[in-house]
């Protein structure tokens, strides 16, 4: 039988200090309605069990080729309240090591390659469960990356935990359905941290303008409205209009993507770019921005290799060992199940959404032979650890 379930009431004095401290510019109809989500699920925002996080959303009714986007406060759980939501029904009994794989499928409980792990396989135990209930998050599907493709925020600092965290969320709310449905933590969500606010002189209400196209328009154009922008620097000139200093911030921030996408991050690398001068982002006028933008225009990103010539290079460095099959009618089927092949690893081995095929008898007669040449390395790969 479960636990009673903690109670939480809130106090004046506790909720001012929520919304000068936690929910700064909150509307008091989001106030309300996160503290009753507090006292519905039994979580305290004080332990950080749950968060009220500011979030950027796109107005439905605004139209196709303008979309306007506002900003609202949203509430996300942290990985602790979930934890405290199963333990709550005391039918928790804690959860397994943690494990992770490459794209070799192999899974293991520490993972020291310098590249990021491809998936991580948790499993949950619970009271009367004769086994583990395990679930399997995919890198590709969890990790938040800029408009470059790259990892950002904690993901290419703490990679392994991040994910961990996805798929512990994951198998609790799989295990408890009742208890954690519909709880999603932070790290599963995307909080449109490219989309940045502007807010124009004559609306009351800030307007979002996505980061995607404001950085393809034509850095001549966004600032129009600032002559004085285009001839001196911040340091000498009076401010701006508020949408003329947001502008800017967005192509400074741009323009810092497009060194770093080139590897020209240091401060002699920088002043190289600016002429010999290196200046700070933060006082970067038009000037410079139009600089680098004509350095990133002379010195394009190198394409990268497709699959096809990945697999083709690491063929030549280290061949994987191939499939020997001792009875040529066995199917690729067979032999993956063979070495303990099951779904979770065939969508992991061919990089595949988790839950794409319901079985592996689907899996198999729908993948590619890309698809095939992956799981092929995969069993090669475990017999030869098996001959070892």
């Amino acid at each position: 039988m479960g636990q009673e379930l903690a109670k939480i009431e809130f106090t004046d004095e506790e909720t001012k200090l929520i919304k000068d401290s936690i929910m700064p510019g909150a509307t008091d109809a989001e106030l309300r309605l996160f503290e009753a989500q507090c006292k519905s699920w039994g979580l305290s925002p004080f332990k950080k069990q749950i968060y009220a996080v500011k979030v950027t959303k796109k107005d439905p009714k605004s139209p196709y080729d303008k979309p306007r986007y506002y900003e609202v406060y949203d509430t996300w759980v942290g990985i602790e309240g979930i934890r405290s939501k199963s333990s709550d029904t005391g039918e928790y009994l804690g959860t397994t090591i943690p494990l992770f794989c490459g794209k070799d499928g192999v899974w293991t409980e520490a993972w020291l390659k310098s590249e990021y792990p491809m998936a991580c396989k948790i499993g949950i135990k619970r009271k009367g469960f004769d086994e583990p209930l395990y679930r399997v998050r995919l890198w590709s599907e969890c990790v938040k990356t800029d408009r470059h493709g790259q990892p950002t925020g904690q993901w290419p600092v703490r990679p392994c935990n991040m994910l961990e965290k996805c798929t512990e969320a994951a198998c609790h709310r799989a295990a408890f359905p009742i208890e954690t449905g519909g709880m999603y933590i932070e790290e599963e969500i995307d909080r449109g941290e490219n989309i940045p606010v502007v807010v124009t002189e004559n609306e009351a209400t800030p307007t979002v303008t996505p980061k995607s196209a404001a950085v393809d328009v034509k850095l001549s154009v966004a600032v129009a409205k600032s002559e004085e922008v285009v001839n001196t620097t911040f340091a000498d000139e009076k401010k701006p209009a508020v949408t003329d200093v947001d502008a800017l911030k967005v192509m400074r921030n741009h323009m810092a993507d497009e060194l770093k996408l080139r590897g020209a991050t240091g401060t002699k690398a920088i002043g190289d770019v600016l002429g010999g001068t290196y200046v700070a982002k933060k006082d970067w006028t038009l000037e410079h921005c139009k600089q680098i933008e004509q350095w990133a225009h002379e010195n394009p990103v190198k394409q990268e290799k497709t699959e096809e010539e990945q697999h083709a290079e690491l063929d030549k460095v280290a061949p994987r060992p191939v499939v020997h099959l001792d009875d040529p009618n066995t199917s690729i089927h067979e032999q993956f199940v063979s070495v303990g092949g099951d779904l979770a690893i065939f969508h992991s081995v061919c990089e595949l959404p988790a839950n794409k095929y319901q079985s592996l008898a689907d899996g198999f007669s729908e993948v590619g032979p890309m698809e095939l040449r992956k799981l092929n390395r995969y069993i090669g790969a475990i017999r030869s650890t098996e001959e070892e």
